[in-house]
């Protein structure tokens, strides 16, 4: 795997956008299985029969 051989003046182009992306697109993938964990965790202990006082 090798990365592209560019300058700095192309790094919003090819050489920046698509690494940027990929990053990007992990983190919020991170975030929203997180949040949905969070939610199921938050449901689970409001309903179920060992639920917080």
């Amino acid at each position: 795997m090798s990365l592209p051989d560019c300058s700095l003046r192309f790094a919003g182009n090819e050489c920046g956008a698509v690494p940027i992306y990929v990053v990007l697109q992990k983190l919020y993938d991170s975030v929203i299985h997180y949040l949905f964990f969070l939610f199921l965790m938050q449901f689970a202990y409001s309903t179920g029969p060992n639920r917080l006082p």
